[in-house]
């Protein structure tokens, strides 16, 4: 499966996919349904990822829902954490949204492992 520009792609079969001109997309594997928007950083990403590839109708709210969620993650969050999403905040305001996606798929990774402070620098 695959998103491009807010179009949902499926793939029956193998095949070579070449995008000749800009596009927002996002690959399967990347790609998170809302149900899996359990905690903050999680609903973030899912919010992040409609910004960045949903409907157009739907880009707008969820801008608005990323700078809310960033702002709430940072004065709730500790130090390490709020490094991270510095790094992520960055990327989002240089509409690098790939990047911030990238970067929250990373502290998604380590959010099991909350103990470790350096798992959260990417």
């Amino acid at each position: 499966m695959m998103v491009v520009n807010g179009a949902t792609i499926r793939f029956r079969n193998k095949c070579r996919v070449e995008l000749v001109s800009h596009a927002r997309f996002l690959f399967g594997k990347q790609i998170m349904a809302e149900h899996e928007a359990e905690t903050m950083i999680r609903q973030l990403y899912f919010q992040l990822q409609t910004a960045y590839v949903g409907p157009a109708e739907e880009r707008a709210e969820a801008t608005l829902a990323v700078r809310d969620l960033l702002q709430r993650l940072r004065d709730e969050a500790r130090a390490d954490i709020v490094t991270a999403l510095g790094l992520v905040e960055d990327a989002f305001a240089n509409e690098d949204f790939y990047k911030a996606l990238k970067l929250l798929r990373i502290m998604i990774q380590s959010e099991k492992s909350l103990d470790k402070p350096e798992s959260f620098v990417p």
